[in-house]
């Protein structure tokens, strides 16, 4: 009984395979020629943007000009918006209209979203089979369970195939221009927004402002982590952010001497007198606690993102808040000088070159605390797939598999070398 349920079990994978596999090499659409209207639709995008970012310093104002120039701005910004929308109608009617993607340069939302969701449930179907046959192989016999393990090998290499189809969809759907663009516009957008917020024009102490202390007593990236916070809030209510570090554990000259200060127009020395979380919508200087102790929580905290770009970023990315939280990171991590010419002379010397896999093995303080300790093959078998998937995508190109090992355990390089 047990294998004619093996049977049946094949014959589920393979009808399943089979039928992905066709719905994927179909996939094929017809591109359009419509220079005119990207090029409009693209000066309008940029005009929207830099709309938005003037709005931005116009809002961190009090005067009361400022306000009206607010109003003025809204305005504009919405006329071009509406503009943009109807080239993107007529685009759509040009091109046949009624299917699901917007032009050639422009997808849809609901094929971005429908795109990453078929890639994810691919790779979590793969995962629960895989385990799935695992259970049947451990409850077979010696001989059986050789035959059976053949099986998994070969499911897992069909599945690799499948994961390769998808992402290569990529490639090939006439869309990758407009993602590389998109990303653009929006980086630029998001970081001229956080220099704009930390670069007040008036002085600092007539500015409303935020501060926040690093020094929160645990680990580099749990410390990185709380700043990101702090400055996630600072952008969400429209505060230039101040951050403490004298005496920080991982340098006792602070923060600003690894890294650029957040702000250059305001220092420790204009956030004096900080009153508490509660009067943050009154007080002048407000000192931000740990995220963990604000109650009740505001619908502008983590894991929330800036409702303007908000459509854009769900049709760009599977997971805005991600991509949010490294526009926070890229403006606050920027290196000093001198770091920045260590870490390029670092990128230099060791030939950093691509394809390459980063790896980070996490031990000493973590293992037996609150983590489990797990062995670098555990990790390799992950690079294995990344590698065996990127040469089904790229079948014609000649590569040296690289691996990018951090780790905090020394003896991490020597159980990997072997």
């Amino acid at each position: 009984m047990l294998l004619f349920g093996n049977k049946f079990y094949l014959i589920f994978i393979s009808l399943w395979i089979f039928g992905l596999y066709c719905i994927f090499t179909s996939f094929h659409s017809t591109p359009n020629n419509n220079k005119v209207f990207e090029d409009r639709i693209e000066y309008l995008q940029n005009e929207v943007d830099s709309l938005r970012q003037k709005l931005a310093q116009l809002q961190s104002g009090n005067n009361i000009n400022d306000q009206v120039k607010v109003g003025n701005e809204n305005v504009q910004c919405q006329t071009l918006e509406n503009e943009m929308k109807r080239l993107k109608r007529a685009l759509r009617s040009k091109n046949g209209g009624g299917g699901t993607t917007s032009s050639r340069e422009e997808p849809s939302m609901e094929y971005e979203k429908l795109r990453r969701k078929i890639e994810m449930q691919a790779r979590e179907l793969t995962y629960f089979t895989t385990d799935q046959l695992n259970k049947i192989s451990g409850k077979l016999t010696d001989d059986d369970k050789q035959k059976w393990d053949n099986v998994i090998l070969r499911f897992a290499d069909q599945s690799r195939v499948l994961l390769a189809s998808i992402r290569n969809i990529t490639e090939v759907d006439g869309y990758q221009l407009w993602r590389e663009r998109e990303h653009a516009s929006l980086s630029k957008l998001m970081q001229a927004r956080l220099n704009s917020l930390q670069s007040p024009i008036k002085p600092c102490e007539n500015v409303k402002r935020v501060t926040c202390n690093i020094n929160k007593g645990c680990g580099y990236g749990c410390e990185i982590h709380h700043a990101m916070h702090c400055f996630h809030i600072a952008y969400a209510i429209g505060r230039p952010l101040i951050l403490f570090s004298d005496g920080w554990r991982y340098n006792s000259g602070g923060f600003d001497q690894i890294f650029l200060p957040p702000s250059q127009n305001c220092t420790t020395s204009s956030a004096t007198g900080a009153s508490s979380w509660s009067n943050y919508e009154t007080a002048d200087v407000v000192e931000i606690p740990l995220i963990d102790n604000i109650y009740p929580r505001k619908d502008f905290m983590p894991m929330a993102v800036p409702e303007d770009i908000a459509e854009r970023l769900i049709r760009l990315h599977g997971n805005p808040f991600v991509w949010f939280t490294g526009q926070l990171m890229k403006y606050l991590l920027r290196p000093q000088p001198w770091l920045k010419e260590f870490m390029e002379k670092k990128y230099e010397s060791i030939k950093f070159e691509v394809p390459i896999v980063g790896v980070h093995v996490r031990r000493t303080d973590k293992v037996g605390s609150e983590a489990a300790f797990h062995d670098i093959s555990e990790y390799m078998k992950h690079v294995e797939d990344y590698y065996i998937i990127y040469q089904y995508q790229n079948p014609n190109v000649n590569f040296t598999k690289r691996v990018f090992l951090a780790t905090d355990e020394p003896a991490v390089f020597s159980d990997a070398r072997s």
